[in-house]
């Protein structure tokens, strides 16, 4: 069984909500300022779009490393360290346990 389910089409639909989203605030932005005529309205409603989505793609792409992903490294490598001892010395006590065997 796969843990999880591939919902094909999410990016898409990801970058098609940050467009909306980006267009309104956008024009929330150029709404409030009733002085600019349509011209200035709309180059700068497109230069709040931009701001916006670039952002919005700062936000998705730094890097995090948290405590539980730091823990989860740690037991990971530590545990097959420990994998690694145990089958190392697997045959140390043979000599006791099967004495005359060779």
């Amino acid at each position: 069984q796969v843990p999880f389910t591939a919902v094909f089409g999410l990016q898409a639909r990801e970058r098609e909500v940050r467009q909306a989203f980006a267009s309104y605030a956008a024009k929330i932005n150029v709404q409030s300022h009733p002085e600019w005529d349509e011209k200035e309205k709309k180059k700068m409603s497109s230069k709040a779009s931009a701001m916006i989505l670039d952002e919005l793609d700062k936000v998705d792409s730094t890097d995090r490393l948290t405590a539980s992903f730091l823990l989860a490294v740690i037991v990971a490598t530590a545990s097959q360290f420990s994998v690694g001892y145990n089958t190392g010395v697997m045959n140390a006590p043979e000599k006791v346990v099967f004495p005359g065997h060779s």
